[in-house]
């Protein structure tokens, strides 16, 4: 292979990798205890987390429908801090990850979310100190357009504050610094709800102290290039 070949290959393997679609971190959720007990079913509901570029973060939420039910509300607990009320209510960022959390977009029919949700506070969350930064609900009829279905599903779109990092993101889930959780309607046979929270990371997890995770698409690219450009510089020195 001539040098020209050489840098094609090299640049064609960057683009490539580089081009490549974020990988999803994909999480779980674990029930949050109530009297009126849905079950822990949470391990059929998950939450995929992506890279969203230019300083945003994707969530998108599904259920695997392993026990009949329906996902209508979603909350996201980002330690804002407010003050006043109604239409003088302010909000204080300080320390905040995310300037925005809103509905991004759905699977089609039989999927419709909107921002707000009703109730404001997530059912049950004061039991873990759980507060409500930005959420939204499925519309009338709340079971029928929640996620009820294998396939539906929903997207959030987080706008990052300040210097905060899609890695800033994925840390404080693993920590508890940052939260989500899900209201749960029309489960099973008798109907009833449940509050479930977000737990462990199952899927592409980052590597935390040792443990096994992916490696990150940029870092990934480099190793690719920096191996192509040692054996061109290696075929160099082999003319000489």
């Amino acid at each position: 292979m001539n040098k020209k070949s050489m840098a094609a290959a090299v640049a064609l393997g960057l683009g490539l990798s580089l081009a490549a679609p974020a990988m999803a971190v994909t999480y779980d959720f674990s029930s949050l205890v109530q009297a009126n007990g849905g079950g822990n079913i949470g391990s059929q509901f998950t939450m995929d987390v992506t890279d969203g570029g230019s300083g945003s973060v994707l969530f998108k939420f599904w259920n695997t429908l392993g026990t009949a039910s329906s996902i209508t509300d979603i909350y996201f607990d980002d330690s804002v801090a407010y003050s006043g009320s109604g239409a003088n209510q302010t909000a204080d960022y300080t320390g905040a990850f995310f300037n925005s959390i809103a509905v991004s977009g759905d699977s089609g029919s039989g999927v419709a979310f909107s921002d707000g949700a009703t109730p404001s506070d997530m059912p049950g969350g004061g039991a873990i100190s759980f507060t409500s930064d930005f959420s939204g609900d499925s519309d009338a009829p709340a079971s029928g357009n929640g996620l009820d279905a294998n396939g539906e599903w929903v997207s959030f779109l987080g706008t990052l504050q300040g210097t905060n990092t899609f890695e800033d993101i994925l840390t404080a889930l693993a920590s508890g610094d940052f939260r989500v959780g899900l209201h749960v309607q029309s489960i099973g046979t008798n109907g009833i709800s449940q509050t479930y929270v977000n737990g462990a990371c199952v899927s592409s997890c980052p590597e935390t102290g040792g443990g096994e995770g992916t490696v990150p698409l940029p870092g990934a690219a480099w190793l690719f290039g920096t191996a192509l450009l040692g054996f061109m510089a290696k075929a160099g020195r082999r003319r000489v």
